[in-house]
């Protein structure tokens, strides 16, 4: 699942809210990444992350506690049986100017990002790009935390493979 900045729909709207909607691919571990840049440019063209699903519908109609309840019941669910809607959220925020972060007393270094952490999506990762080099967050289920900095470390050699990743602000 990659979400979509819907601002790219309306360029002048200024808004620091989530603004964004799923675009879903199929894909495959052992997929070139370069067929799923394709897959993704094809479904941004198709402008996909705007589609209105049958369930949006009749959720609107429910009430409050009911569509709550039903939620929580089907992301305990998700959980347990270890399903999700996708394997993984994967955000780029773009490139990072770090002059609009910084002032005449402060220079900004980086930027780190918050990575959504939502139901039935078991991992979700934020990129930045910055002057250099690019900040990757994740978040995960608690109580998964080795599983989760394994996969960090698969994911960080797997970007930056001749590079050693610097190590966390307050070490690891």
């Amino acid at each position: 699942m990659v979400p979509v900045d819907l601002r790219r729909h309306e360029r002048t709207l200024l808004a620091t809210g989530n603004l964004a909607l799923p675009v879903f691919l199929d894909v495959t571990p052992d997929q070139p990444w370069v067929e799923v840049h394709e897959l993704l440019l094809r479904a941004l063209a198709e402008r996909r992350e705007l589609a209105f699903s049958a369930a949006e519908g009749w959720a609107d109609r429910l009430p409050r506690p009911v569509l709550r309840a039903g939620l929580s019941a089907a992301e305990r669910l998700s959980r347990r049986w270890d399903r999700g809607i996708c394997t993984a959220a994967v955000s780029h925020l773009g490139r990072i100017d770090l002059d609009e972060f910084s002032t005449d007393t402060f220079s900004a270094a980086t930027v780190y990002t918050l990575p959504v952490h939502g139901p039935f999506i078991p991992v979700s990762f934020s990129t930045v790009e910055l002057p250099g080099h690019i900040e990757l967050t994740m978040s995960h289920p608690t109580g998964a935390d080795r599983a989760a900095q394994a996969l960090m470390e698969t994911v960080a050699a797997a970007l930056a493979p001749t590079a050693d990743p610097p190590a966390p602000p307050g070490g690891r």
